[in-house]
């Protein structure tokens, strides 16, 4: 974080410009002169920005993206799609849907899921041989 601070020192007043970072748990907090106050600074806060530069800078470097994608197509034969794409909607089909549901065993084919294979209905396996 960077914020302004005046400081008064032999009675002048000066500006400076300081930031504040962590090092660890302790914040430590760095200087750099800016100037006297009320005088001229001694370098500007916000540094002017050239607008037609940096468009020129960015349409240079797509022109030089598509080349090099054009370069690529040549001699690999595939082609690079955009860096962003658009979804493309496609029917989802649910295989799930398409196949006939399993048949069900009958009932008389069936064994009781708790008996044992010898025992027959009704009876126990606790009682003792006679």
């Amino acid at each position: 974080m960077s914020y302004i601070v005046i400081k008064t020192i032999n009675g002048r007043q000066y500006r400076y410009l300081q930031t504040s970072y962590r090092v660890g748990k302790r914040v430590r907090t760095k200087s750099v002169y800016l100037g006297p106050v009320g005088g001229t600074p001694r370098r500007e806060m916000w540094p002017s920005l050239d607008e037609p530069a940096m468009l020129a800078e960015a349409l240079a470097k797509d022109a030089k993206y598509a080349a090099m994608k054009d370069q690529f197509h040549k001699e690999v034969g595939l082609k690079v799609g955009p860096s962003n794409p658009v979804p493309v909607e496609k029917e989802v089909i649910n295989p799930l849907a398409e196949a006939p549901a399993p048949e069900a065993p009958a009932a008389s084919d069936a064994a009781p899921a708790d008996a044992a294979p010898g025992d027959a209905a009704g009876e126990s396996g606790d009682a003792a041989p006679a």
